[in-house]
């Protein structure tokens, strides 16, 4: 059975949900207040879902754009807007199919098989003009004369789809049910004016202190947490002692960028993780001595910055930290120097929730993602369980956008940060792969380079040491 959500007010629902039924007999209805709240759960709606959502809806203008992204990746939701007398459509009209509502002696009204192609369960049916012979038609003597030309527009006994007229169409709320008309015609949403990028919901910034702990995160592989944190970390190095640590356990890679292949290993924390498991209730007890002892025996990378790479994979498989063994890593990371710098998973595990405790009380997260549309959707999905699942403050999150390739469908900037991801932007890491892939090779992340000079005064209000590259 197929579920249709009328995304509108109670009054409109009411009277369209009698008119569906005779388009959809067998559907199950149901009724959500807002698209704000049609945009929360959207993770929840059925993989063949039908929505119709009404322009009358003040936050329309605010969330259109975030649930047409929305659409784009659950391409078997289908949707219709409900346009109602007065109201602006929408601008992303690729995406969203328009049924338009129109004043009527009996209310508003509403071809109900309109839908039906809105959704794409069924094709647009073009009207055939049919051959009627005038002389066939049986005419009554005692009957007044009509002065309508037998066969032409109004004459009755010709069905409207052959005269090329729409058929006679269902009043949406009725006679003496007229919730919407001249009298109470609905006002744009949110002042949106078509072709407009729309508004969002506004975000206010608290004041929030210099980070001593950065956080930096993606919601899936590939958009480039590790080289962002790699040069966060070569820029904090230059402004002060600095100290980076690879949670990412099961695909690390930070310590590639200062280790070189064949050259000295760092000490391996899989021995520590072990030896702490091994000892059970007496390891768990001394386990911040442990690890004190192991993060002062890791040599220099590069001049002031100290790094804790993530488990070497055994042949078994991968190294798990023991139960709370993040936490305590990192709080004896805070111990050790003035800033932490921390490389997380895209997954919300231990890890990263010890991670975002600590950055709630005296840190930042930097989400990382690239434009492209799949991306952006991941990311307001993490952004979303970030500040709603682990009850971080949304001026704590930083958001950085990766032009990674500089993709011809990508979404600009500003855009992700106004309206798919409320967070404030850091800033954009240019299409550069000339540089980025020589500091690669020589195993030395650009520290002083743009944009992560900028990045990092931003974040903490110093500023790296050394001379300035473009």
């Amino acid at each position: 059975m197929t579920t249709v959500y009328l995304v509108m007010p109670p009054d409109e629902a009411d009277g369209l949900r009698t008119v569906l039924r005779e388009a959809w007999p067998d559907s199950e209805m149901r009724t959500m207040a807002s698209v704000e709240e049609l945009a929360r759960g959207w993770w929840d709606l059925p993989e063949d879902a039908r929505l119709v959502v009404s322009t009358t809806d003040p936050a329309w203008g605010a969330w259109s754009d975030r649930l047409a992204t929305l659409l784009r990746a659950r391409p078997s939701v289908r949707a219709a807007v409900l346009l109602m007398p007065g109201s602006v459509p929408p601008v992303d009209e690729a995406t969203w199919r328009v049924v338009e509502v129109e004043e009527g002696d009996d209310g508003l009204i509403v071809d109900p098989g309109a839908f039906l192609v809105a959704w794409g369960d069924q094709e647009p049916v073009q009207p055939e003009a049919i051959p009627v012979q005038p002389e066939a038609i049986p005419v009554q003597p005692e009957a007044p004369t009509s002065t309508i030309p037998a066969g032409s527009a109004g004459d009755p006994t010709v069905p409207a789809h052959a005269q090329g007229q729409p058929e006679a169409r269902r009043g949406l709320f009725g006679p003496g049910r007229r919730s919407r008309g001249p009298d109470r015609a609905p006002a744009p949403a949110s002042g949106h004016q078509p072709g407009s990028a729309p508004p969002s919901p506004s975000v206010v910034r608290e004041v929030v202190p210099a980070a001593r702990f950065v956080a930096v995160i993606g919601a899936k592989g590939g958009v480039g947490v590790t080289t962002v944190t790699a040069h966060l970390l070569a820029a904090a190095a230059r402004a002060g002692s600095a100290l980076g640590v690879d949670l990412h356990y099961v695909n690390p890679g930070l310590a590639d960028w200062w280790v070189a292949p064949g050259s000295p290993t760092l000490p391996d924390l899989g021995g520590v993780f072990a030896a702490l498991e091994a000892a059970g209730e007496a390891g768990a007890l001394a386990a911040e001595d442990v690890l004190a002892r192991y993060v002062q025996s890791l040599p220099a990378v590069d001049r002031a910055c100290t790094l804790v790479p993530a488990p070497r994979p055994s042949k078994r498989g991968y190294v798990l930290p023991p139960l709370d063994g993040p936490r305590q890593l990192l709080t004896v990371a805070l111990r050790h120097d003035r800033w932490v710098l921390a490389d997380l998973p895209p997954m919300l595990d231990e890890a990263t929730e010890a991670a975002v405790r600590l950055v709630a009380t005296d840190g930042a997260v930097v989400l990382v993602t690239t434009p492209e549309p799949d991306a952006v959707l991941a990311a307001n999905r993490l952004w979303h369980q970030l500040t709603e699942g682990l009850a971080l403050p949304p001026e704590r999150i930083w958001l950085v956008v990766n032009r990674r390739g500089g993709p011809k469908e990508a979404i600009p900037a500003a855009e992700i940060a106004r309206v798919h991801v409320p967070a404030a932007l850091l800033g954009v890491v240019p299409y550069a792969p000339g540089p980025l892939a020589a500091a690669w090779q020589r195993h030395r992340p650009l520290a002083t380079a743009e944009p992560w000079r900028r990045f990092w005064q931003i974040l903490t209000g110093e500023t790296p040491k050394g001379r300035r590259r473009a």
